[in-house]
């Protein structure tokens, strides 16, 4: 796999891998791999991969093998190590109304029955959320292998942890990777929706915000639409964005996230995920 975006030390020669925290986001197209220094607090290295075919159960384990081959760096022992799994196949529950028992059973119904997985559940305090979510059981243990001290979250704890949703009277957040975008919709303060979608063309996704606005009966004149992502202005994407929506604006980057001068050679708004994950 090439990089598309590739940002390392300065020093290799010098690394040493006790000395940072290592963040993987993982999804069905996109691989992002972040280096943090914990001394300095900054971010320091970043290895994102997107890919055009889905990465299954199937070719999972030979694209990380063939990954971690090509880039020992990330083949190391890291202290401190957070993952982050962007499937699709997950739900969210209100705490008072979470069954963990019944965890299997509804993601079988939402999702598909599916055999050989491991579930596994996040609480997000802030919304008094519970995240259940699952993977296939090899991959969980291959990462597992890989790195043996790691936590494990979903994607959607990350979003809402990024969100002031109590400074949002009515918005939409959408995040774009390749062939996925996430959306979570806000509505009178309060959190109406949090879902991952595919897309192929910029139709696709013109298609489910303009759905999702009908559903819950949002001014397209007034919603504030934030973006983030692999999306910039110049792309076909934003340009259809911008007939439907008036109110545009980019995801603001984190304040208390520091990194070197090879990430500003890219839009800030490209990092959304990993800020989110790191903050």
């Amino acid at each position: 796999m090439i990089p598309a975006i590739k940002i390392l030390p300065d020093d290799l020669q010098q690394f040493t891998s006790s000395g940072y925290q290592l963040f993987i986001l993982l999804g069905r197209h996109d691989w992002q791999f972040a280096l943090l220094n914990k001394e300095k607090k900054i971010l320091e290295g970043l290895l994102a991969f997107h890919c055009e075919t889905i990465i299954s159960e199937k070719n999972f384990e030979s694209k990380w093998e063939a990954l971690l081959a090509d880039y020992p760096l990330l083949n190391k022992y890291y202290s401190s190590v957070k993952i982050v799994l962007a499937t699709p196949e997950a739900a969210l529950f209100p705490t008072k109304e979470f069954n963990g028992q019944e965890a299997a059973t509804i993601l079988n119904v939402l999702h598909g029955e599916r055999e050989q997985v491991a579930i596994k559940t996040d609480f997000v305090p802030e919304d008094n959320l519970q995240i259940v979510y699952r993977l296939h059981s090899a991959i969980d243990k291959l990462i597992g292998q890989t790195y043996i001290n790691a936590e494990v979250k979903h994607y959607y704890t990350g979003e809402l942890n990024a969100v002031n949703k109590s400074a949002t009277e009515n918005g939409f957040f959408v995040n774009f990777f390749s062939h996925k975008f996430s959306v979570m919709v806000i509505k009178n303060g309060l959190l109406r929706l949090l879902n991952l979608y595919n897309y192929q063309q910029p139709e696709d996704v013109l298609y489910y915000l303009l759905t999702l606005a009908g559903e819950f009966d949002c001014n397209r004149q007034e919603l504030a639409l934030t973006i983030s992502g692999m999306i910039d202005e110049r792309s076909a994407l934003y340009t259809e964005l911008k007939k439907y929506f008036l109110n545009i604006q980019w995801a603001e980057k984190p304040g208390n996230i520091h990194y070197t001068e090879g990430f500003e050679e890219y839009p800030l708004h490209y990092f959304h995920s990993i800020f989110s994950i790191i903050s």
